[in-house]
């Protein structure tokens, strides 16, 4: 796949994503949007996926333990054939007259349902990584090459449990485990670094023993040339990478924009989990679609 197509994915994810908060008046768009590259580079390009069979256990497992970004997320997997059109649209909508494990539903965050490949269920953070760990242990000891991929916040840099996790993936030698942090420097609340300090990131993770691919960006660092973690190029090479290490887990720093691709709302707190207004909703899904006839047309963006 090109660098166009990833790009085109993109946009297109970013559209569907909108769509979705606004018909539910409710949902993440920041985080779906500060993640979508990373999402079509993992689902299009580097992970083992087949979408006429999610389920199948020689896929490999994307694990979102940021679960807020559901809209980017179902996106995504709709994008790759898993997610069937008219599923889409029961997004956030009531799952009650469901049999037990068995979802009618898309919800806000996702619900184990391994027919379309969701092998998780999360929502608090932290609860994403230590799965994935215990997937990560489960196919090391059935002697399979699956690998298994978790995406991160740094929102959830905050959560205990994620040094829990961290510490015992690098003790079982969990080379087939890939963690990518999504670092926007926005969480729930407001800008992270008015809650918490964070740095140093990569210095924690070596101290954990992962692999570290990429370093952070502090805020008051960044440009629109670190960005890395909207650079297909990037990315391309940091997985690449990730993939070579032997015996330790790795983790990829993302440098990101939270609400990247609709300037109203980037880098802006208030746009962590928020709906457009109708108005909203027109202006920049027009934006959205003049941005992806500029990339068909190999114009720049």
């Amino acid at each position: 796949m090109d660098l166009q197509e990833k790009r085109i994915l993109a946009n297109k994810l970013r559209q569907i994503a909108l769509t979705l908060v606004y018909e539910a008046q409710s949902g993440h768009l920041g985080g779906s949007y500060s993640a979508a590259e990373i999402l079509i580079e993992l689902l299009f390009e580097q992970m083992r996926l087949d979408p006429q069979d999610p389920a199948s256990l020689e896929n490999d497992v994307l694990v979102v333990d940021k679960g807020h970004i559901t809209p980017g997320y179902y996106a995504a997997l709709h994008l790759r054939g898993v997610i069937p059109e008219e599923l889409l649209h029961t997004y956030r909508r009531a799952d009650l007259n469901s049999p037990p494990g068995k979802a009618r539903a898309l919800q806000g965050h996702p619900k184990y349902w391994p027919e379309l490949g969701i092998w998780f269920s999360t929502g608090s953070l932290g609860m994403g990584i230590s799965q994935a760990v215990g997937m990560a242990i489960a196919e090391k000891m059935r002697g399979r090459d699956t690998r298994i991929y978790v995406l991160l916040s740094d929102g959830g840099m905050q959560e205990g449990v994620v040094w829990e996790a961290a510490r015992n993936a690098a003790y079982h030698k969990l080379d087939n485990l890939t963690a990518v942090l999504d670092l926007n420097w926005i969480q729930n609340d407001d800008f992270v670094f008015k809650e918490t300090e964070l740095l140093p990131v990569a210095a924690k993770w070596e101290a954990h023993g992962w692999a570290v691919i990429g370093e952070e960006v502090p805020y008051d660092q960044r440009t629109p040339d670190k960005l890395n973690g909207h650079d297909f190029e990037w990315l391309s090479r940091a997985f690449a990478e990730a993939k070579s290490v032997r015996g330790r887990p790795a983790i990829v720093i993302a440098n990101t924009l939270k609400g990247k691709g609709i300037p109203d709302i980037e880098d802006d707190p208030a746009w962590h989990a928020k709906a457009p207004t109708p108005d909203q909703y027109e202006r920049w899904m027009q934006l959205l679609r003049q941005e992806e006839a500029k990339l068909k047309a190999g114009e720049p963006v």
